[in-house]
């Protein structure tokens, strides 16, 4: 306990007089790595500040700190640190890849591009890099590209999920449905809690008329997160289209206790086919008025607003 608690003291002074004990470049470096490890990111971006004090041509130390900036939310800062860093010949290309990732972020796509594809020609083994190009394929609209992209980082590494998530998507967009639930399948077994693979998928069975794995998948991602509302309104859509409309019914009702007004227009856009097609012409006039009066209310703020400018 002592041993720990002098420990604690020491990296408490090196904290504030850093100086002291990283006099060299280096040796600030290390420590501002050893505060990443430990999600202690001031301190490491402190450490960076003195290992380029030291040193101005540290090229690992600015590309160390552009990704301490990226991770914490700072992109502006973390696309200054990495310009600077290949500025300087970095030959890291995961400094390619992140500033990528930023570009990507500000819907630079082709400048995106020209990173991952310079990061593949000094590693072309990157699983990460190809992947990424598959996101800036689909933003693109270069489908089937973005379907090779994402294939190439699956065959470099099969164990990686994200690929086949990029290529579920792909495939989607181009109405393979089959294909794309085929990797939703595999980006499931890889990583069986992430909601947004069930979602996803559940929407690909919605296309194929399989309403049934598309309520079984969106209880699955309601169950990872419950805040995913576009389930509970596939779940509704996907009972009526089952002509189950008992259950539709209940879960409109349901969606109806939420605040979003786009929400509760849509689910008093179901309610109406479904009263219209039993025809229950009291209870379809009565969901007819409530989304008048949510239209209504849009209406009367927009005019408000536009008074005061």
């Amino acid at each position: 306990m002592q041993i720990r608690k002098y420990f604690c003291a020491l990296l408490f002074c090196l904290i504030i007089q850093p100086g002291v004990f990283a006099s060299k470049a280096s040796d600030a470096y290390d420590l501002g790595n050893a505060f990443v490890k430990q999600g202690k990111f001031k301190e490491a971006i402190d450490f960076y500040n003195q290992a380029i004090k030291e040193d101005p041509k540290f090229v690992d130390a600015f590309a160390k700190r552009g990704l301490v900036y990226q991770v914490t939310g700072k992109p502006k800062l973390a696309l200054a640190d990495y310009n600077q860093a290949i500025k300087l010949e970095a030959k890291d290309p995961q400094v390619l890849v992140n500033r990528a990732m930023i570009y990507i972020g500000q819907k630079k796509f082709q400048s995106a591009m020209k990173d991952l594809d310079q990061a593949i020609k000094l590693e072309p083994k990157s699983s990460i890099a190809y992947n990424d190009k598959a996101i800036v394929d689909e933003a693109l609209k270069n489908y089937k590209q973005g379907i090779k992209d994402a294939s190439q980082a699956i065959v470099i590494d099969p164990k990686y999920p994200s690929p086949y998530g990029n290529r579920a998507k792909l495939y989607a967009l181009m109405k393979n449905y089959h294909k794309s639930i085929e990797d939703y399948n595999k980006l499931i077994s890889l990583n069986p809690k992430l909601p947004m693979a069930y979602f996803n998928r559940a929407q690909i069975y919605f296309n194929l008329k399989d309403y049934k794995h598309a309520i079984e998948d969106c209880n699955s991602a309601l169950k990872l997160n419950n805040k995913i509302i576009d389930a509970e309104l596939l779940k509704a859509q996907s009972y009526h289209n089952l002509k189950q409309d008992k259950q539709a019914i209940a879960q409109c009702q349901k969606l109806l206790k939420f605040p979003n007004d786009n929400v509760k227009i849509k689910s008093h856009y179901l309610l109406a086919l479904i009263y219209k097609g039993n025809g229950n012409k009291a209870a379809l006039a009565s969901q007819i008025k409530d989304i008048q009066v949510i239209l209504n209310r849009h209406k009367n703020i927009k005019k408000k607003s536009r008074s005061k400018k």
